[in-house]
C-alpha cells in the first residue's frame, strides 16, 4: 500500500486515471433505452446474418466487474497487509 501525504492529490498522484478506467468498466450495464436496438452482422462464410440485441452485449461486457469482489477479498486478506 502506498503512503501518501496530505499534500497528495488524485491528480498529483497519478490515480486519477485507474479511478476513470474504473468508472467507464462499471459504466456499461444493460439500459433500459436499448431494449429494442439490434446489431447486425453478416457473415460471408457461411452467407448468414447474426443479430444480437445491445443489451445482451452490454450484459457480456458487464461481467468483467468481477474483479471488485476479488479486490475486496484481497484488501481483507493477509495478502494485502503492511507485513507481506
Amino acid at each position: 500500500m502506498n503512503k501518501f501525504t496530505k499534500y497528495d492529490t488524485l491528480m498529483n498522484t497519478g490515480l486519477w486515471k485507474s479511478m476513470v478506467f474504473e468508472m467507464v468498466i462499471c459504466m456499461v450495464a444493460p439500459y433500459p433505452f436499448l431494449h429494442d436496438k439490434l446489431y447486425v452482422e453478416y457473415v460471408e462464410a457461411y452467407d448468414t446474418k447474426i443479430t444480437y440485441q445491445i443489451n445482451d452485449l452490454m450484459l457480456f461486457v458487464m461481467f468483467s466487474r468481477i474483479y471488485l469482489p476479488v479486490r475486496f477479498s484481497f484488501y481483507l486478506s493477509n495478502f494485502m497487509n503492511p507485513r507481506t
